[in-house]
């Protein structure tokens, strides 16, 4: 595992903000919508993602972890862009256009496929690429410590065996692994300048959706490559979870009366509050 795996990754994200920043650009000279219905669109698709983060969010705490999420949300960028790119004229259009007129209802279809798909994998990329990436590092740190530790004893080992130190070559390993991860770094942040600097120039509308695809099918396959290697922590629950058990729990017993404070507290001096004092119906029964 290299740190180029996670560095591709964000390929996705830039690009996919690359794409949808030009949207707006898109649906009004090639799909002639009016300004006010192309800010529709856009909004709509501004409002989803954030609010699929969320519920991601209490996803990955409660039953997936952060490692499946970023494989379901690369794969949902790759598809989507995919898609996305499709849907323009020059690819399945009636005509090799970028006009109106080349717009059917295949395109259409595609297009409104692949906003909700993108859409997943940015909000999925928001929770878990972070996280992620945190754990790999934090992992890696603690296993580069302990390599550390280990040659250290082996060699003052040798040291008090043979009275003599081990061979210089030995003590830059780690600075060679680390140099070998620089032609990947540097290849990551070529393309992501490149991109950003040059997809504004590019004309076809095809181009403009395809290298985002492309880019974003290439960094999912580099981080997959890495798959065995990762350090991956288990579903540690969401406190979210607890919340919505008591409001569930409100909700069955709301018929029911309302405990006794003098039974919900052992303490003599502890007195419940007046506000939200219907949830200790959460705690009718027990």
């Amino acid at each position: 595992m290299t740190s180029a795996d996670f560095a591709a990754l964000i390929w996705a994200d830039l690009l996919a903000a690359f794409a949808m920043y030009v949207m707006m650009t898109y649906l009004t000279n090639v799909w002639k919508l009016s300004t006010t219905h192309a800010a529709g669109i856009i909004n709509i698709w501004n409002g989803i993602t954030p609010a699929l983060a969320f519920g991601f969010a209490f996803i990955v705490d409660a039953f997936m972890g952060d490692f499946y999420m970023l494989i379901i949300s690369s794969i949902s960028y790759s598809v989507g862009l995919g898609l996305l790119t499709m849907s323009t004229p020059a690819i399945f259009g009636p005509c090799n256009e970028d006009k109106k007129e080349c717009i059917g209802h295949a395109q259409k279809v595609l297009f409104y496929t692949a906003l909700p798909l993108i859409a997943v994998g940015m909000a999925g990329h928001m929770v878990s690429l972070a996280p992620f990436l945190d754990l790999q590092t934090r992992s890696k740190n603690e296993r580069d410590v302990e390599k550390k530790k280990k040659k250290e004893n082996e060699r003052q080992k040798n040291e008090n065996e043979n009275g003599k130190e081990n061979k210089p070559g030995e003590e830059s390993e780690e600075e060679n692994k680390i140099f070998l991860q620089i032609p990947g770094l540097i290849m990551v942040m070529i393309v992501i300048m490149a991109g950003g600097i040059g997809l504004p120039y590019v004309r076809p509308w095809k181009l403009r959706f395809g290298i985002p695809a492309i880019c974003s099918v290439v960094a999912t396959l580099l981080f997959f490559t890495g798959w065995p290697y990762y350090d991956r922590d288990p579903p540690k629950g969401s406190p979210l979870t607890t919340t919505v058990r008591v409001f569930v729990a409100t909700a069955r017993n709301f018929s029911k009366p309302m405990p006794n404070p003098t039974d919900l507290y052992n303490e003599n001096d502890t007195h419940p509050t007046s506000s939200l004092r219907s949830l200790f119906k959460s705690l009718t029964g027990k």
